[in-house]
């Protein structure tokens, strides 16, 4: 009974083990090119629906110029990764940033209930913290990327989603 009971807590251990791991990101395969295309159209897309989105409400002249350029320049990045996976001929899953379009749209449900002041302020919250949390992709996907291309559109957009996420700083000290 005695070899069971251990044998049961260094199995318990190692797949403890694996766990942590796992969660720490060592696990995780290598994204392809292709793959990491779709996750940044998928979050341009989650902020140009985001933007109209706001564009629709009643809200300050501030925040719709900043919704505005939002539209504007995601659409512009947009553009480019899917210009730049026809250029290198890399297939796009479909597939990819599935995750990130549901919580994009849960996102826009709870804050399509707001209006006036209440909504800007969860609007500018959503692109504070969805530009953080792209800002960190951005990092986790620029080790993945294999064409020199793609990693300076990735730095491109990093830049693009640093400003954006400082004017809505600025923004949300103002309301």
């Amino acid at each position: 009974m005695r070899i069971v009971t251990k044998l049961s807590v260094i199995v318990f251990a190692v797949g403890l083990i694996s766990v942590m791991i796992a969660g720490t990101g060592f696990c995780q395969e290598r994204r392809s090119d292709g793959e990491i295309m779709g996750l940044m159209m998928a979050t341009d897309r989650n902020e140009i629906a985001a933007a109209q989105q706001a564009q629709s409400k009643k809200i300050s002249v501030d925040v719709e110029a900043y919704a505005k350029m939002i539209q504007s320049e995601h659409t512009a990045d947009l553009n480019k990764y899917m210009d730049l996976a026809a250029k290198l001929n890399i297939n796009v899953p479909g597939t990819t940033g599935t995750v990130s379009r549901a919580k994009g749209v849960k996102d826009r449900a709870l804050l399509m209930t707001k209006n006036g002041t209440d909504y800007e302020r969860g609007y500018l919250a959503d692109m504070i913290k969805g530009h953080m949390e792209t800002l960190d992709l951005i990092d986790q996907l620029s080790k993945d990327a294999q064409s020199p291309d793609l990693k300076a559109q990735l730095s491109s957009t990093k830049s693009s989603v640093q400003m954006h996420l400082d004017k809505a700083r600025d923004l949300q000290t103002k309301l």
